[in-house]
């Protein structure tokens, strides 16, 4: 790899880590509103990154470092995904708990 692509690499691995460090917060906070699956889901790439702490990656990055950014970024979509499908379980309202303010009235000719 060349200089410009380590960057652009370096770049990439920052921002998923951003973001899966975003979905961690989001699922803390929202804890009651998400259900058990997305919630191991959120936390699952933990497992897979926490034994790679101890590896030198600076120079090398082995296939399973960069399958552990993958799975990273796909629990970071499927939360993602989750929390903006809204409540599970039928609450009254409109999406998301929100009561809809349009009513469906029908048309007389």
């Amino acid at each position: 790899m060349g200089q410009s692509e380590d960057g652009v690499f370096i770049v990439a691995v920052r921002l998923i880590q951003a973001l899966w460090f975003g979905v961690v917060v989001l699922t803390v906070l929202r804890w009651k509103r998400l259900g058990g699956a997305t919630r191991l889901v959120s936390v699952l790439p933990a497992a897979f990154v926490l034994p790679q702490l101890f590896l030198g990656v600076q120079s090398y990055y082995p296939r399973h470092v960069v399958a552990d950014y993958l799975v990273m970024s796909l629990a970071a979509v499927y939360v993602c995904s989750d929390y903006r499908a809204g409540p599970r379980g039928g609450r009254p309202g409109g999406a998301n708990g929100i009561p809809s303010t349009a009513t469906s009235q029908s048309l007389t000719i």
